[in-house]
């Protein structure tokens, strides 16, 4: 009970739609070709299915031994969301530790990104909210990132 009592259950969330569109109405994005890519991205997309996600992969979090995960660290991130917003965010923030938070290697993504899509059989619906939830992730991350955004956007 002791527990029960302080675990926060959060509010609703709205579906991914309403949740962008909102950000989108907010975010100071003062590039237009971001803010017409984005709008035209989101256009293209359909209803998408939420579940629990992580929320929170990088290497600090995940540990391996002899090439292989063996824990993943950190869950008070978990949150509903579209598996590929986890994706995306991991994408984003798989090679950060604690310090130097940096873009991964454009090739790396690449990588990573690649085998995801191929692994889980991504549909062209969940493909386009996954380039749309790392524009979003990339914007958010500040000016380091810029190159992904311009790179997420044309």
């Amino acid at each position: 009970t002791l527990f029960r009592s302080r675990l926060e259950v959060p509010a609703a969330r709205p579906a991914p739609q309403v949740e962008f569109a909102d950000w989108l109405q907010s975010a100071d994005i003062k590039d237009g070709t971001v803010r017409t890519a984005i709008e035209r991205r989101l256009d293209a997309v359909d209803k998408i299915d939420t579940q629990l996600v992580h929320f929170d992969y990088r290497s600090a979090n995940v540990l391996t031994s002899a090439g292989k995960i063996i824990a993943i660290l950190d869950f008070e991130e978990v949150q509903p969301l579209p598996r590929v917003a986890d994706v995306a965010h991991s994408a984003l923030h798989l090679g950060c530790r604690y310090h130097d938070w940096a873009p991964m290697p454009v090739a790396a993504e690449t990588v990573f990104l690649d085998a995801y899509e191929r692994t889980a059989d991504l549909d062209t619906n969940e493909r386009n909210w996954l380039r749309l939830f790392q524009l979003r992730y990339a914007i958010g991350a500040g000016p380091r990132w810029q190159d992904m955004v311009d790179r997420l956007s044309s």
